[in-house]
């Protein structure tokens, strides 16, 4: 057993634990740690690297930009679509938004290969729902006669004839348009 003890001892020495912190580097006279490899300027054109490292940033600088710039206008485009969607659903829904809402409808679900609104897609979706639940269908309007009952029929108006013009005097059609007019 003491054999066994020792071997076990010499191993756990034997085997050394890395240091979690590295070594402290020596500080200058003003508190800092220097830099081992200096970097040039951002002005300075002699080092290529960090003429390389600068347009690298600047590039990675503009791509989150794109990349900001395009999911904001997809989540706009977005937007546009389903309202869309709620608008032609609204036809025949009370609320075209139940299309979303009510029937679990995803925008995906309406949209043709281009990504465009396909009103047809629309209107199968609408219909499903409506079968399944009548009660979500725009209510039908039927304007009702807001007049006080039937309003009375237009006088009609005298015919006379060609005969009767030319037969008449001048004077008996004189006569005849002044009763008219009274």
């Amino acid at each position: 057993m003491t054999d066994q003890t020792a071997t076990e001892t010499d191993t756990t020495e034997a085997v050394e634990l890395p240091t979690p912190h590295p070594p402290a580097a020596t500080e200058d006279v003003n508190g800092q740690v220097p830099n081992e490899t200096p970097e040039a300027e951002p002005g300075d054109e002699s080092d290529p690297a960090a003429k390389a490292r600068g347009e690298a940033a600047k590039y990675r600088t503009r791509l989150r930009e794109a990349e900001t710039e395009r999911d904001a206008l997809a989540s706009r485009v977005a937007t546009l679509q389903r309202a869309e969607v709620a608008r032609l659903a609204g036809e025949k829904l009370a609320q075209g938004s139940d299309v979303f809402d009510v029937g679990r409808t995803e925008l995906a679900d309406v949209l043709d290969a281009d990504g465009n609104v396909d009103p047809a897609l629309v209107g199968e979706r609408v219909t499903e729902l409506l079968a399944s639940r009548p009660g979500l269908a725009a209510p039908v309007t039927t304007w009702p006669d807001v007049g006080q009952g039937k309003p009375p029929a237009p006088p009609a108006p005298a015919r006379s004839t060609w005969a009767e013009a030319l037969s008449r005097s001048p004077l008996a059609v004189e006569a005849s348009y002044d009763q008219q007019r009274d």
